[in-house]
């Protein structure tokens, strides 16, 4: 049998006050108490960058069939056979978007991936990780053009 003054210790251990209790509660309350707004659970949130994230590293890929149509269109309008005729269809297809645009949604995809991991949720993991690798690749080959171009083979 528990004593009165542990019982009155336990009570006020487990009942604290009103005035400590937050505002954004994280026992699946889905509006906050003070200003009304929904409150995101932290499943939420990782799913939501998950989302952004696997948008973000394959979102560079959506050139590739613009500009391989190009090209082709190209080749069959002008009668054009060979390599150069491909290789020129293909350098117009976004090279500001390649070389400017791809690395920062790259990065930013990689983080956003890395930040929604998660031990509840193995598959989504697994094609975050395969993501991220993906983007990693990107960056590597980017990077290896860029000293390739300008630090092995640079024209004076």
């Amino acid at each position: 049998m528990l004593s009165e003054s542990s019982a009155r210790y336990t009570n006020a251990v487990s009942d604290p006050p009103a005035s400590n209790t937050p505002t954004h509660s994280a026992a699946g309350a889905t509006v906050c108490a003070a200003c009304g707004q929904r409150v995101l659970s932290d499943d939420d949130r990782k799913r939501k960058r998950f989302f952004w994230g696997l948008a973000l590293a394959w979102l560079p890929l959506i050139p590739l069939p613009v500009g391989l149509a190009n090209a082709l269109r190209g080749i069959s309008a002008q009668k054009a056979t060979g390599l150069g005729a491909v290789a020129g269809g293909i350098a117009e297809m976004g090279a500001f978007y390649v070389l400017a645009l791809a690395p920062i949604l790259t990065i930013s995809a990689m983080v956003l991936l890395l930040r929604s991991l998660s031990k509840a949720h193995p598959l989504r993991n697994i094609l975050a990780v395969i993501s991220v690798c993906w983007g990693a690749l990107m960056i590597s080959v980017l990077a290896l053009f860029f000293w390739l171009v300008y630090v092995k083979f640079p024209q004076h």
